[in-house]
């Protein structure tokens, strides 16, 4: 067998082992996905790390419980024996004491208990985000792939014949180079091909693992269309945007902290009833009485615990003026590259337009109208075109995902927008 037939037919199998894999994943799992909103919410419910940063967010709403909860009574017991002219007396004292904070312990504890929880429930907000868009990139990687695939078979298939005629016929040395052309075209598209398949496996395996590894992927998945809209207004980040909701509830943090060192300047009050009794020759004597602890603010009141919140407060409070105006052109950057991308994206042709592109150079090659290296170089500008045209649409839906995450909106919306 000639040797580039063999690298083709080895290629050729290893682009076919590939391609089983990956349509066999997921026929053991427990949920089929038949839209990519039926996948976005499965990756919120399935996630891993999803998952794992709901249960953290749960340990901090208990952890609100117990900072608003108050402090437990206090019990105090004391035995003594001693001599006396009448004898050996006994005494027994029984104190009960009621723990009171001043100065807002409790309630700046408890704040500070909130704020970290609602920090966490902004972090679960954020990295679903985050999950979710990373899967619509790879499904629309994947979605624009399947369109480069249809181009490579459809070359591979045409160069195939193509070389089986000229092999059945004795050549001239020009047409032995041009088999030769064919034959290295043939191994180069054949590379692509399986480079091609591979990124395809990894793209689902990617995606399987965002869904826990139980829910199957359904090739009609991959038919439906991303709707991205024309052009956008600039607006202003939402006061519910992620990055604008954690600016504000770190300086809430700080802000949490700072009363917490206030309230240490002032001591905690045990107070509570206390009784005795009083065992002698003579009789018992009982006594009954309330008693008072507190401790003398007389060498410490907190002054520096105080003054470095107040300006871990101020340096916080400047972070978020700064990273709200930060958060403000970057969006407006967001918007103007957007609509230039998208400018550009609207003069693309479409896959079918390029598919019937290459159908029409085929025709043009089979009539003899153009020769095997202008087919060869045409194929090549096909090729490359697909790829670039494919990263320019995932730039721009990457930026218009960073708009969303600052305009509070879901990925979701790509699939609720008017068509182009």
């Amino acid at each position: 067998m000639n040797k580039y037939r063999l690298v083709h037919q080895v290629i050729k199998s290893y682009a076919l082992l590939a391609g089983v894999f990956v349509s066999v994943q997921g026929i053991a799992s427990e949920c089929k996905i038949d839209s990519v909103e039926e996948l976005l919410k499965a990756v919120r419910d399935r996630s891993y790390t999803i998952s794992s940063v709901e249960k953290v967010l749960e340990a901090k709403s208990h952890g609100v419980s117990a900072a608003s909860a108050l402090p437990n009574p206090e019990f105090e017991y004391e035995f003594s024996r001693a001599d006396s002219p009448e004898g050996k007396v006994n005494s027994n004292d029984v104190f009960v004491g009621i723990p009171i904070e001043l100065g807002g312990k409790r309630g700046a504890r408890t704040k500070a208990a909130d704020a970290e929880r609602q920090l966490k429930a902004i972090e679960l907000e954020k990295i679903t985000f985050d999950e979710q868009s990373e899967v619509v990139l790879k499904w629309f990687r994947h979605k624009e792939n399947r369109a480069a695939l249809t181009i490579y078979g459809k070359a591979l298939n045409l160069f195939n014949r193509y070389l089986k005629t000229l092999s059945s016929r004795s050549l001239s040395p020009s047409q032995k180079i041009e088999k030769k052309t064919i034959e290295i075209a043939i191994m180069d598209i054949s590379l692509l091909q399986a480079k091609k398949i591979t990124e395809q496996q990894d793209i689902l395996r990617h995606i399987s693992l965002a869904l826990n590894n139980e829910c199957g992927i359904q090739d009609k998945l991959f038919d439906e269309d991303l709707n991205l809209p024309k052009s956008l207004k600039i607006a202003k980040v939402s006061s519910e945007s992620i990055n604008l909701k954690e600016l504000k509830a770190q300086t809430q943090l700080f802000k949490s902290a700072l009363d917490i060192e206030r309230s240490k300047s002032y001591p905690d009050l045990v107070v509570g009833p206390s009784f005795g009794v009083e065992q002698s020759l003579l009789g018992n004597q009982y006594n009954a009485g309330v008693r008072v602890s507190i401790p003398l603010p007389l060498f410490n009141l907190n002054r520096s615990g105080r003054r470095a919140s107040e300006k871990m407060l101020e340096a916080q409070t400047i972070v978020q003026k700064s990273s709200s105006r930060d958060l403000d052109i970057d969006l407006q950057a967001f918007h103007e590259k957007y609509n230039s991308l998208n400018a550009v994206i609207q003069n693309f042709p479409s896959s079918k337009q390029l598919l019937k592109d290459f159908a029409f150079t085929e025709r043009q090659f089979k009539r003899g109208v153009i020769s095997s290296s202008l087919l060869i170089e045409s194929q090549r500008k096909y090729i490359e075109f697909i790829e670039s045209q494919t990263q320019l649409k995932v730039e721009a839906i990457e930026t218009l995902l960073a708009i969303f995450k600052s305009t509070n909106k879901s990925p979701v919306k790509l699939f609720e927008e008017k068509s182009l």
